[in-house]
């Protein structure tokens, strides 16, 4: 068995101040885990099993799943807020527009 990687915290509601740098390395870290976790269910049986039907259990390994995909589901949500649509999988590095967000009035 692999060791098991520790999930890294994606607090919903702060995401939006992370710069894309954050952004794209903490997804490529989610990345890591989430095929981590796949090969376990597939080593337990449970290939077959659809994204919904997983993230209706209750037992560890769907909710180490279910972290996992909640938090890369907020990071893409917040990728296609600052780059609209068809946005990419990940932020551009190093071009200006794909920081954190402003607050209301304060690019004045």
């Amino acid at each position: 068995m692999t060791r098991q990687l520790k999930i890294p915290e994606v607090p919903v509601e702060e995401v939006d101040t992370w710069p894309a740098a954050k952004i794209n390395s903490t997804l490529d870290r989610l990345e890591k885990l989430r095929r981590q976790v796949n090969d376990e269910l597939i080593a337990a049986g449970r290939g077959h099993e659809t994204y919904s039907e997983t993230m209706e259990k209750t037992d560890p390994l769907a909710e180490r799943y279910q972290t996992i995909a909640l938090a890369e589901r907020a990071l893409h949500d917040e990728i296609a807020h600052r780059y609209g649509p068809r946005a990419p999988s990940r932020l551009p590095r190093g071009v200006r527009g794909f920081g954190p967000r402003r607050a209301p009035g304060s690019w004045e």
